[in-house]
């Protein structure tokens, strides 16, 4: 039954999406403005790609840095991440030391190196950007002498919330991601009509399709 294919198809499509690229969607162009307790803006954009030692990595001009990550102690600085999707952690490129540091492992498991962990899912959240559902929150707790660190991040969009006692808390205003390419979805359907013409089963593509 090819009803049970498409079936099969949709659930592998949601399963094989990585919890990393769904909280943090990464395209150059993207954009993102905060709003601190000043009032001030702050904008993040995805400038670039770029390549090193053959990975490929997403330059933005600003991000958020808890302390003892890359561009802590530097403001200067490029913010360089890719997506690693076997391990489902998202890799920040460090330049002083040419290393990796997981910046948002969706594991749960362990306090990463710096003292980050994901500390709940399935959270609410309702900022100016709008409501926000199923987002997830992290905590950062290894430097206590550095002060108190928490962020927000929503299905689709990203940081939604950052909180440092250092600065207060940002919250997001408005946003643009580019939308996701469904070619997967192009392909894994052609994968399911190949599979019923090898089984000399009938298909119909549509919403209400029938055997």
């Amino acid at each position: 039954d090819c009803t049970v294919v498409a079936c099969l198809v949709a659930s592998i499509t949601t399963i094989c999406h990585a919890q990393v690229e769904t909280f943090l969607p990464m395209h150059v162009g993207d954009s993102w403005t905060y709003v601190g307790e000043d009032g001030a803006p702050r904008v993040f954009s995805i400038v670039a790609e770029r390549a090193i030692d053959g990975r490929s990595y997403y330059e933005f001009d600003d991000f958020f840095s808890p302390c003892g990550f890359p561009g802590w102690s530097d403001e200067a600085m490029s913010y360089l991440f890719r997506h690693d999707q076997v391990s489902d952690v998202l890799l920040q490129y460090d330049p002083a030391t040419s290393s990796e540091v997981a910046r948002y492992d969706f594991s749960g498991e362990s306090w990463g190196p710096l003292g980050n962990q994901l500390v709940d899912r399935g959270v609410a959240y309702s900022g100016p950007a709008g409501d926000f559902s199923d987002s997830v929150r992290f905590a950062y707790g290894m430097f206590v002498d550095c002060g108190v660190f928490h962020e927000t991040l929503a299905p689709g969009v990203g940081p939604v919330e950052f909180f440092s006692s250092w600065e207060g808390e940002y919250r997001l205003q408005s946003y643009y991601v580019a939308p996701e390419p469904e070619m997967h979805l192009y392909l894994l359907s052609m994968l399911a009509i190949v599979y019923c013409r090898h089984k000399g089963l009938k298909y119909r593509i549509g919403q209400d399709a029938r055997v």
